[in-house]
C-alpha cells in the first residue's frame, strides 16, 4: 500500500459525492499496437478498418487508446466522424505514444483536457524518471453531459519492462489524481471532485505490485471488474494476435470508489483469423451520478 494513500485525509478525496440519479456512460480501454510492424498481416493498414469496425460498433461514449502514433490515431478519429478527439505526443507535440481520448460528442461535452509525465517533472514533455527508457504519459479530459452529469477520465500506458517502474508511475498517476480532486491543477474549472473513470494498459494483473497499488484491497480506486453487477469471462487481455489469451488482465477499466459499474467485458471482436490488435479491448458501462440542480456548477 502506498505511503501516500495511508492517511485518511488523502483517501478521503477518493470518496463518492452524494448525488441523485444516474446517466449511463459506457467507455472502453484498447491498446491498438504501435503500428510499425514490418509482418505485412499486422501492418496498421491491414488493421485499422477493425479498429474503426469494433469501436463503431460498440459505440463508447469514452475511448481510450494506447500505443497510438499519430497517424493511427488520425485514422481512428477520421473514421469515427461523430467523435472528438485529444492527445499529445509522448515525445511532445504530436511525436510518440499520444494516449488519445475520444469521447461521443452527442453524449459528451469536453470542458478541458490535457497531458502530463508520469515522472518527478510531470509538467515536462518528454520527461522521464526513475530509469524509464521511454515517456509514459497521461492524457485527462473532464467532461459534462447535458443533464449535468460530471465526469474525469485519465488514460495512460504504464511500461512493460520492470515492476518497480510500473509502481513508480501508479505512485505519481495516484498522487496526481488525489490532488486534482481536492482542487489542485484542474479545480479551475469547477471540477473539484466527482466521479473518475481511469483507461489504460497498465501491464499489471491484479496481485501485482503495481496494480495493487492502484486497485487492491486497500488502494484509492476500484477495479470496475471486480464490482460490476454483471460481467463478462475474465481472461488475460493480451494475447499476441493470436486470439489465445496469454499471461493475466493487464488492460483495466478502474474507477472511484462508489462509482456503480452495471457491466464489463473484455471484447474478443475479430475477422476470420485477423485481429485489431494484440490486445483484447475492455468495455464498460457505468452509472455517473447526476448533481440535484441546486448543486450544479
Amino acid at each position: 500500500m502506498l505511503r501516500a494513500f495511508a492517511i485518511a485525509g488523502t483517501l478521503a478525496v477518493f470518496l463518492p459525492e452524494a448525488l441523485a440519479d444516474e446517466i449511463e456512460v459506457t467507455a472502453i480501454t484498447f491498446n491498438v499496437r504501435v503500428g510499425l510492424d514490418e509482418a505485412e498481416s499486422l501492418r496498421w493498414r491491414n488493421r485499422r478498418q477493425l479498429v474503426v469496425d469494433l469501436l463503431a460498433r460498440h459505440a463508447p461514449d469514452v475511448i481510450g487508446l494506447q500505443e497510438d502514433l499519430s497517424f493511427q490515431a488520425d485514422d481512428v478519429a477520421e473514421g469515427l466522424p461523430g467523435y472528438g478527439a485529444v492527445g499529445r505526443g509522448s515525445l511532445g507535440g504530436r511525436y510518440g505514444e499520444l494516449v488519445s481520448v475520444l469521447y461521443r460528442k452527442e453524449r459528451l461535452r469536453l470542458v478541458d483536457w490535457g497531458a502530463f509525465w508520469l515522472s518527478e517533472t510531470p509538467e515536462r514533455a518528454g520527461s522521464m524518471s526513475w530509469g524509464n527508457v521511454f515517456p509514459r504519459s497521461v492524457t485527462w479530459c473532464l467532461f459534462e453531459t447535458a443533464e449535468g452529469a460530471r465526469l474525469r477520465v485519465y488514460n495512460t500506458h504504464f511500461p512493460d519492462d520492470r515492476e518497480d517502474l510500473r509502481v513508480k508511475c501508479a505512485e505519481a498517476l495516484l498522487a496526481r489524481i488525489a490532488s486534482d480532486r481536492a482542487g489542485g491543477s484542474m479545480s479551475g474549472v469547477g471540477f473539484a471532485s466527482g466521479p473518475t473513470i481511469v483507461l489504460g494498459d497498465f501491464n499489471a494483473a491484479p496481485g501485482e505490485a503495481a496494480f495493487e497499488a492502484l486497485a487492491g484491497r486497500e488502494a484509492p480506486l476500484a477495479d470496475a471488474f471486480k464490482v460490476a453487477e454483471e460481467r463478462g469471462p475474465e481472461h488475460a487481455t493480451w494475447h499476441g494476435f493470436q486470439g489465445r489469451p496469454q499471461g493475466g488482465r493487464i488492460d483495466h477499466v478502474l474507477v472511484t470508489p462508489g462509482l456503480r459499474v452495471e457491466r464489463i467485458e473484455i471484447l474478443t471482436d475479430h475477422a476470420d483469423d485477423t485481429y485489431p490488435s494484440d490486445h483484447f479491448p475492455v468495455l464498460a458501462r457505468v452509472a455517473i451520478p447526476v448533481p440535484d440542480a441546486g448543486s450544479r456548477r
